[in-house]
């Protein structure tokens, strides 16, 4: 390699990554349950499930509220689960992209992705927060739009450099140091 070669090299991180549809699963799972929201209803409704099956009152209540209660708790604790599965399946029989392997090239200045059948390009000023959730690297732009990364698809230095990219650009992040 010439100089110049090997200085592009140096500033370019190229990583290949896939992910199977239990690991997308068990992120969401993990990103939907680290949400305080989420975290405090379905405690909620958990407490409400247990007031209702051990601790009523029948001379403060009525048997029907005594049944939402329970109804309700068993219809949140059941449903968000529900939900979270039928959304991540959808999602991932419906994007190639996904369920392929992606190569991602980083750069100072940008991050390039090359799917099945699409690609794409943006700076890091479009990158909202970069999150470490367990074995894997989750870029978000806004609500919708993430991009999941095996944190193994990087070598340590690959990482480094990673990690240099995203201090450079000023992304807030939780990789740490």
């Amino acid at each position: 390699l010439t100089m110049s070669e090997n200085q592009q090299t140096m500033s370019t991180v190229e990583i290949e990554t896939q992910i199977s549809f239990e690991e997308l699963l068990n992120l969401n799972f993990t990103m939907s349950y680290r949400r305080p929201l989420t975290t405090i209803v379905t405690a909620l409704a958990f407490i409400l499930l247990v007031y209702a099956l051990f601790a009523w009152d029948p001379n403060r209540g009525t048997p029907l509220t005594r049944q939402f209660y329970i109804y309700f708790s068993i219809a949140y604790l059941i449903g968000i689960p529900i939900v979270i599965y039928a959304r991540v399946k959808r999602y991932y029989s419906q994007s190639r992209n996904i369920s392929e392997p992606c190569t991602y090239r980083f750069t100072q200045g940008s991050i390039e992705w090359e799917g099945f059948d699409s690609s794409g390009k943006f700076t890091w000023n479009n990158v909202r927060k970069i999150h470490k959730v367990g074995k894997f690297i989750v870029l978000t732009q806004d609500a919708i739009q993430m991009y999941v990364i095996r944190k193994e698809a990087f070598s340590p230095s690959q990482f480094e450099q990673f990690k240099e990219f995203v201090k450079v650009n000023r992304v807030h992040n939780s990789l740490g140091r």
